[in-house]
C-alpha cells in the first residue's frame, strides 16, 4: 500500500460483536446473514495494536452489531482512548442496563442512538423487534449520569426517515431538546431530501456527502464536529 492510499484512510472501524437483538431492515447483521459471535477483549486488543502500528488512526468508530452486547465494548473503549484517538459508537440501546454505567464512564467522545420513531408503532417499523420504551429509559438514564460524573461524551439522537414516522419529524427535534440530547441526525431512506426544519434548528451540515442528512445541534453553544464524523446507523 502507497503512503498516499494510507493517508487517505483515517478511521479505523471496530465490531466488538456481530450479534445483534434486531431485526432491521435492510441490516444484514439483523437479517443474521453474517455468522453470529462476539469477539473477546484481548483479541480485540491485540488487532487494535496491530492497527496502531500500521498508522495512527484519529477517530475509531465502535459499531456492529449492537456494540452494547458485548460487555468487554467498555473495556474496547479505555483502551483506545489510551491510543490518543476519538472513539464514537453506534448503539440502538436496545440493550441491558447494568451496562450503561460501565459504557458511560469509559468516556467516548460520541454515543449515535438510533431512535427511528417516538411512537412504538413507528420505531418498530424499521427497528424491528426493538422497545421504544426500553431505548428512552436507557437514554434518558444515560444522560442523568453523563451530567452526574460530567463527562465529555457527546450523545447523538439518529433518526432514519422513512413513510412510516414522517409524522414524527416535527415533534422530534423538541424531544430531543427537552430530554438533554446534544446533537440530532435526521438521514432519510431516500424518500426526500430537503428537509425544511424551521428557525429553531441549527443546521450544521446541510447534506453528508456520503447520506442524505443533516445534524442539527439542540445545545446553544455546541463543539465543533466535523462532517467526517457524522454518525451512521446502528
Amino acid at each position: 500500500m502507497s503512503d498516499a492510499d494510507k493517508n487517505a484512510i483515517d478511521k479505523l472501524l471496530i465490531e466488538p460483536t456481530s450479534k445483534c437483538n434486531l431485526s432491521c431492515a435492510f441490516c444484514p447483521f439483523g437479517k443474521r446473514v453474517i455468522k453470529q459471535h462476539d469477539s473477546n477483549f484481548d483479541d480485540l486488543k491485540t488487532i487494535i495494536k496491530k492497527a496502531f502500528i500500521f498508522k495512527y488512526f484519529p477517530k475509531v468508530e465502535i459499531t456492529g452489531g449492537e456494540p452494547l452486547l458485548n460487555n468487554d465494548t467498555p473495556k474496547i473503549i479505555r483502551f483506545i482512548k489510551t491510543k490518543g484517538a476519538t472513539v464514537n459508537i453506534n448503539t440502538n440501546l436496545n440493550v441491558e442496563h447494568s451496562i450503561l454505567y460501565d459504557v458511560i464512564t469509559s468516556e467516548p467522545d460520541e454515543i449515535s442512538v438510533s431512535l427511528d420513531g417516538l411512537e412504538q408503532y413507528s420505531y418498530q417499523k424499521y427497528r424491528i423487534g426493538g422497545s421504544l420504551k426500553t431505548v428512552l429509559n436507557n437514554l434518558k438514564y444515560m444522560i442523568e449520569k453523563k451530567k452526574e460524573l460530567n463527562t465529555v461524551t457527546h450523545i447523538n439522537l439518529s433518526f432514519l426517515l422513512h413513510r412510516y414516522n414522517l409524522k414524527d419529524l416535527l415533534n422530534v427535534y423538541p424531544f430531543a431538546k427537552k430530554i438533554g440530547i446534544d446533537s440530532l441526525t435526521i438521514r432519510d431512506l431516500s424518500i426526500c431530501h430537503n428537509i425544511k426544519v424551521g428557525k429553531d434548528f441549527k443546521i450544521l451540515h446541510s447534506q453528508h456527502p456520503d447520506t442524505n442528512c443533516c445534524l442539527l445541534y439542540t445545545s446553544p453553544s455546541p463543539r465543533d464536529l466535523s462532517t467526517s464524523r457524522m454518525p451512521s446507523s446502528a
